[in-house]
């Protein structure tokens, strides 16, 4: 009996043995593969941009980790002409790591500096309200043998306010039964694939974002006072929602970020939820005011 639980510890531990070693193969292979993938995309996209007369620059991707993979970069360029000589977005300190995954499903997580570079007259509301944090996590799950579920939140962070907003996606693609999960996202293209809005949801925190607004404006148009600035920033609220006369729920959601700027408010909850899934890339793509019209908006302020 001793002997008998001797052979079965040890052909256990030669199992354990052999299957670590084949997901450590199979993990090293993913790792190379994405590592691979992300310096071929990034070399893609600058050859999209070169067509458009501008310019992408970045340094190597590399990726390490065993279980959970991290791939890192230091910085990402973005320049308006093809000789790297006028900046125009930059992306530093660029970390995505793997969090999860299994046969059904994928969770990446991607975080980054970012800096705008061309500010010109608008310097100070760049200052304000563009964020200088990035955070997004991206959950890929299979749902049928050609399609899956992408769920997508970002947390972003500027000098005065901070952004958190979410996006629910429905992605068709006959590739994806052939090539598998990890094998699809190695191809950036949309060509053959559909992509659908099920649904998204945004939410601003102001932080002294109603005064720093007012400083802004202020010293952009000569010591303006406080009531000149309400005003202002009335009449711009109201020749916004004469653009969507056909949409209450955006003239609600354009009157809410005027109680942000105003400081009557300092939180903002947007849901939109589509009444049918909107498909983006299809040939048939809708209209502005159709996308709207497609979707329920409900806006909560605090």
């Amino acid at each position: 009996m001793k002997r008998i639980f001797v052979v079965g510890l040890l052909l256990g531990s030669f199992l354990i043995a052999v299957l670590g070693g084949f997901l450590a193969f199979h993990i090293h292979k993913i790792k190379g593969r994405i590592e691979t993938a992300l310096n071929q995309g990034l070399t893609n996209y600058d050859v999209i941009l070169h067509k458009e007369g501008m310019k992408l620059t970045f340094d190597p991707v590399a990726c390490d980790g065993f279980v959970f993979i991290r791939c890192r970069n230091q910085e990402v360029k973005l320049f308006a002409d093809q000789k790297g000589k006028d900046p125009l977005l930059s992306f530093t300190n660029l970390e995505l790591a793997v969090q999860d995954f299994d046969t059904q499903s994928i969770t990446v997580q991607f975080a980054s500096n970012f800096d705008f570079l061309q500010k010109g007259d608008l310097e100070g509301y760049f200052n304000v309200l563009m964020p200088k944090e990035i955070k997004i996590a991206m959950k890929f799950a299979l749902e049928t043998m050609d399609s899956f579920l992408l769920h997508t939140t970002f947390d972003l962070d500027a000098q005065n306010v901070t952004y958190h907003a979410s996006l629910d996606n429905k992605i068709i693609s006959k590739r994806l039964e052939d090539n598998g999960l990890v094998g699809y996202m190695e191809n950036p293209t949309f060509q053959d694939r559909a992509l659908y809005l099920l649904g998204a949801r945004l939410h601003l925190t102001g932080k002294d974002l109603s005064d720093q607004l007012y400083k802004v404006v202020r010293q952009q148009y000569g010591n303006l006072d406080k009531s000149n600035y309400q005003g202002l920033v009335a009449l711009m609220s109201t020749l916004s929602k004469t653009q969507f006369q056909y949409s209450k729920d955006l003239q609600v959601l354009i009157d809410g970020i005027a109680q942000l700027a105003l400081g009557k408010k300092e939180e903002m909850d947007v849901k939109f939820n589509a009444k049918d899934p909107i498909c983006f890339t299809c040939p048939s793509m809708p209209k502005t005011e159709e996308i709207v019209k497609g979707l329920d908006i409900v806006v909560g302020m605090r």
